[in-house]
């Protein structure tokens, strides 16, 4: 019974990520802010528009041709809305380490 408890519990650690990446139109990208943000907050940083409630961000694709790797794009959202717990933007997450790089 416990190695089923533990089995579990291991695999729900392994998809938490995978389900912060999945299931989001393309072109989206999904952030936990560390301290939650206004109510309401709108933001355009690098051309896309950023919609934040609380901790929970999203950020709209659009039509630019630019493209930023996710943890320059990080880097840049993270500057004007703060730290992020997670961060996911097609189908890559970044890991902890990505993200103490994305706060700096």
């Amino acid at each position: 019974m416990l190695r089923l408890g533990l089995a579990a519990c291991l695999a729900a650690v392994a998809l938490a990520p995978a389900a912060l990446a999945g299931g989001y139109p393309p072109g989206e990208t999904h952030a936990v802010l560390a301290s939650p943000a206004d109510k309401g907050t709108e933001l355009v940083i690098d051309s896309r528009i950023w919609r934040c409630d609380g901790t929970a961000c999203v950020a709209l694709p659009n039509d630019s041709d630019v493209r930023r790797k996710p943890l320059t794009e990080c880097q840049h959202a993270a500057r004007t809305l703060g730290k992020f717990t997670a961060y996911a933007t097609g189908d890559v997450v970044l890991t902890e380490a990505q993200l103490a790089e994305c706060a700096k």
